[in-house]
């Protein structure tokens, strides 16, 4: 009997006890679950909703406007690429092996530049794609949120003047996503168009790279073979070598000529003093 008793109440706090625990967990159940937020603005809510969503897309439309830097860029980017097409059908290119890794030198140099300027130009492009991010989705949001709203109008049979103002609103968010995509659009070519000439041009520069890398090898590792083998190994044309050196004395003279001009001053006072001790001596 006592064992009875005892068997009683180990089975009523055991029921007390889960009870509490299905309440406790109850309470946490409805404290996590968020409240709905309202999906759609309710006939007596359209006239102000509408004033907050035209002020929304008028701040919309100013973010939208291209500002001077992009304006430039899509008129140079043109010029620029048709320019770059012209030094990638030069004939220079195809007898890279003939020319002095001095050339090769200043010709990396200028492909340098030209890198730079896109990677700059690419930078601008990526920063004003991103920005469409948020954009884009606010006007989803609101195209979704309006859309609700008109529904839920025709179904509380709404009067006409509230069915017009939530229909102006629905054409200023479409004509603002018009915008917003043919702009976007425009600005993912401009930024496609940089990627691929950026592409073209690291491929250049490699090989210019690459092939001055081969040069210096044949020129000074040991061991090679004797100048004139390694010149008669290979066909030479006559024209290219000739027009290089050229070329070469030319930019040789041009920049004696450019240290000359630059250090005008240092160098008469440098003749004299030469002049004074060949005498003295």
């Amino acid at each position: 009997m006592h064992q009875f008793i005892v068997w009683i109440l180990f089975l009523g706090m055991t029921a007390g006890f889960a009870a509490e625990t299905v309440k406790v967990e109850t309470q946490v159940i409805e404290k996590t679950i968020p409240v709905e937020q309202a999906k759609f603005a309710t006939v007596t809510e359209v006239p102000e909703e509408a004033k907050k969503a035209f002020a929304e897309l008028v701040k919309i439309e100013k973010k939208l406007l291209r500002d001077e830097k992009i304006l430039e860029l899509e008129k140079i980017i043109p010029a620029f690429i048709d320019s770059q097409k012209e030094l990638y059908d030069d004939p220079l290119y195809g007898v890279l092996e003939y020319l002095s890794i001095r050339k090769l030198q200043k010709l990396q140099q200028q492909w340098s530049v030209s890198l730079k300027q896109l990677e700059g130009w690419q930078s601008i492009f990526q920063k004003r794609l991103e920005s469409f991010g948020d954009l884009i989705k606010k006007l989803d949001e609101m195209e979704l949120y309006w859309k609700e709203s008109q529904r839920h109008a025709l179904e509380e049979k709404a009067p006409k003047a509230i069915m017009k103002r939530i229909a102006e609103v629905l054409s200023k968010i479409e004509h603002a996503s018009k915008d917003e995509k043919h702009i976007y659009d425009e600005l993912l070519t401009y930024d496609t168009a940089v990627s691929n000439e950026m592409q073209k041009s690291s491929g250049l520069f490699k090989k210019l790279k690459d092939t001055e890398a081969a040069l210096q090898n044949r020129l000074f590792v040991r061991n090679s073979e004797p100048f004139f083998t390694l010149i008669s190994s290979e066909p030479i044309e006559i024209s290219a070598y000739i027009a290089e050196t050229k070329e070469t004395v030319l930019d040789m003279i041009n920049d004696s000529r450019i240290f000359i001009a630059a250090n005008e001053d240092g160098l008469i006072i440098q003749t004299v003093f030469t002049v004074v001790t060949t005498l003295l001596m």
